[in-house]
């Protein structure tokens, strides 16, 4: 990803943090998703084929989410839910076919290995715990969308663990893994006492993340795509 890029979504994502004071306000939806609709045109323009599907699709999938959750309608939450539950697993999606092209591409076959070397299994293990903790804590509260928020937490953590597995890029699992902080956040705040100035860790951990997602993918296909090439 470029620096012209980047710097611009760290403008974009700063200044909808600046409004988070004065929240909700009209056209609220569209400052919140510009970052985001930034990511898609910088993939679209860095991808190609099925590897700017991929990372398009979970992008899009997260705008929406982003979308419907700062919307005065019915059931947001609910909808928002779904939306970033289809966006982690289309970045699973990602994660395995990238697996795929990295061996495609003749890289080195230790960098892409199923069987990760001692730190990543504790980072999958340190993972896994912090999964575990997030259920004790949120899951007796859930009321209602226990099973929803089940489905989300099994499908965030195996984003996660994918994301190790899988891509073992550095900025990848940043990303994964900041994610998940930040929904741990939104959990905290919905079922339980919200963490003060959460708004502001919530969204600035979640443009982090995709950040880190999207950069890292980008940039590993690309990669893969010159190891093809050469």
């Amino acid at each position: 990803m470029s620096h012209r890029f980047s710097l611009i979504y760290v403008i974009l994502a700063g200044v909808y943090l600046a409004s988070l004071p004065y929240t909700p306000y009209a056209g609220q939806f569209a400052i919140k998703g510009l970052p985001i609709a930034l990511l898609i045109l910088c993939s679209a323009m860095a991808l190609r084929g099925s590897q700017r599907l991929v990372v398009m699709l979970a992008l899009l999938a997260s705008l929406a989410g982003d979308v419907v959750l700062a919307l005065p309608i019915e059931n947001q939450f609910v909808f928002g839910l779904l939306c970033f539950f289809v966006a982690h697993i289309v970045y699973v999606i990602s994660f395995v076919y990238l697996h795929k092209v990295a061996h495609r591409s003749a890289l080195d076959s230790k960098a892409v290995s199923l069987k990760p070397a001692l730190s990543l299994s504790l980072l999958c293990l340190a993972i896994a715990c912090f999964a575990l903790y997030m259920a004790i804590g949120i899951l007796p509260a859930a009321g209602a969308m226990l099973y929803p928020v089940v489905a989300y937490l099994c499908i965030i953590t195996t984003m996660s663990v994918c994301a190790v597995l899988f891509t073992q890029s550095a900025l990848i699992i940043c990303g994964a893994i900041i994610f998940m902080l930040s929904d741990a956040a939104i959990a905290q705040s919905v079922f339980k006492e919200a963490i003060p100035l959460s708004d502001y860790f919530i969204m600035l951990t979640y443009y982090v993340a995709q950040f880190c997602l999207t950069a890292g993918l980008i940039n590993a296909f690309s990669t893969n795509a010159k190891g093809v090439e050469a």
